[in-house]
């Protein structure tokens, strides 16, 4: 398995684990998740159906699925992350996001956009068709 699939599936699998492991009343009793996080029935299935997503986008042999999971996950959740700020936490009224779970998804975003560089500097024409080693024949201006 190579570095993008790899890293997609750890944030994937422990996604899907997290929204799972919300539904059971020994690890969040009364809707707090290890004591830390807040979570609700909808952010459990928000986290499951997103952490399937990226299950599936490792399946097929090739990293560009991957790359691209991880970058939509940092933006997801750098916008659920601005959102929880903002709102104070209670978004829309589906999800109560409290000050853990904010970093907690700061910490997500930095990650993911973290690997997305490191993945498009190891080979970005691979996942973007953009080489940033040119050929020099076609740089020429004439």
């Amino acid at each position: 398995m190579n570095y993008p699939r790899l890293s997609a599936f750890i944030l994937a699998f422990i996604i899907v684990v997290v929204g799972i492991l919300g539904f059971f009343d020994y690890f969040a009793p009364e809707g707090v998740l290890f004591g830390l996080f807040q979570v609700n029935t909808i952010h459990n299935l928000i986290h499951i159906i997103t952490g399937l997503i990226g299950l599936i986008a490792v399946i097929p042999n090739h990293r560009r699925y991957a790359a691209w999971y991880i970058l939509e996950m940092g933006v997801i959740y750098a916008l659920v992350t601005i959102l929880g700020f903002v709102y104070n936490g209670d978004i829309f009224d589906l999800a109560y996001f409290n000050l853990n779970d904010n970093l907690l998804h700061a910490g997500i975003t930095i990650l993911s956009f973290g690997m997305s560089i490191l993945i498009l500097l190891d080979r970005p024409q691979e996942y973007t068709g953009i080489s940033l080693r040119e050929d020099p024949q076609r740089m020429s201006y004439r």
